[in-house]
C-alpha cells in the first residue's frame, strides 16, 4: 500500500505518511477540514546537482570580485593567479550557476551558461535566435545592383 502525504484543505496543516486506500472523505478533528493528497510540497524544493565532471570552475579574486575562466574544470590554478590571492570557487547545482548569473548580471558582466540553458531536445542556447536584420534592398539582387 503506498504513502502519501495530506493537506488540509482549511488550515493547510500536513501529514506525513498516511497509509492508502483510506474512505472517502478523511476529515481534520482540529478543525473540521478535508485532507487531500499533497502532490508536491511547496517548502520543499530540490536543486538539480551537477556531475563533478560537468561542474563550471572560476577562480575569483575575493576583494576585487574579479572573476577568470579557466580553459578546461580540471586544470590547476596557474601559481600566477594563486600569488594574486585568487580563489578557486565551484558551482555544484543548477541554483548555484543561476545565483552566478545573477550576480554577474547585477555586475554589469551578463555572464550564461551555455551548458546550464543549452536545450537538448530541440538543440536551441539562449542566445540563438534570428538576428534582426535591416530590410533587403529591391534594387540590389545576387549582389549585384540592377
Amino acid at each position: 500500500m503506498p504513502l502519501h502525504d495530506l493537506i488540509c484543505s482549511s488550515c493547510h496543516t500536513t501529514t506525513r505518511h498516511f497509509l492508502s486506500p483510506w474512505p472517502d472523505r478523511v476529515v481534520h478533528l482540529e478543525d473540521g477540514g478535508q485532507f487531500e493528497i499533497l502532490w508536491s510540497d511547496p517548502g520543499h524544493t530540490h536543486t538539480a546537482q551537477v556531475h563533478p565532471r560537468e561542474r563550471i570552475i572560476l577562480w575569483r579574486h575575493p576583494k576585487s570580485g574579479r572573476v577568470v575562466y579557466p580553459g578546461r574544470n580540471d586544470a590547476p590554478m596557474p601559481e600566477r593567479y594563486r600569488k594574486l590571492g585568487y580563489e578557486r570557487v565551484e558551482l555544484s547545482s543548477l541554483r548555484s550557476v543561476e545565483r552566478f548569473e545573477k550576480e554577474s548580471h547585477a555586475a554589469g558582466h551578463g555572464v550564461r551558461s551555455e551548458v546550464a540553458w543549452y536545450d537538448k531536445g530541440s538543440g536551441r542556447g539562449f542566445d540563438d535566435r534570428i538576428p534582426d536584420l535591416p530590410p533587403q534592398d529591391p534594387s540590389i539582387r545576387g549582389g549585384f545592383r540592377r
